[in-house]
């Protein structure tokens, strides 16, 4: 009965483990509309405090991707294209180079990728 019991939960218990909550743009109903609670009804006059920054991401305007606990932002360095990985707390963790950017007209990375 043991043995059953082990091979019925285990699988389910693997699929709810690895289990991931969707990014979705825009919020949970793609509207601008987001759920959280405590948020501030108004600005300061300063905005808001910066949590972290990180230099050396290049040039570009593509918006970041946040996936696997991970922020994924696009920048071009020297006329190269890279893909940067950054943690949550805005620490450096990875670069991937993805060749040569188009810079003749725009010279800056304008674009947005997918993450699995």
């Amino acid at each position: 009965m043991r043995k059953f019991v082990m091979i019925v939960l285990c699988p389910v218990f693997l699929l709810s483990a690895t289990a991931q909550e969707p990014t979705k743009w825009r919020g949970p109903s793609a509207n601008g509309i987001y759920p959280e609670k405590g948020l501030l009804r108004e600005w300061p006059e300063d905005g808001p405090e910066m949590l972290w920054h990180y230099e050396g991401l290049g040039e570009g305007f593509s918006s970041p991707v946040m996936a696997n606990g991970k922020i994924y932002v696009s920048g071009m360095v020297d006329n190269t294209g890279h893909i940067f990985v950054l943690s949550d707390e805005g620490l450096f963790m990875d670069q991937f180079t993805y060749g040569e950017e188009f810079h003749v007209r725009h010279g800056n990375v304008l674009m947005a990728f997918k993450i699995k």
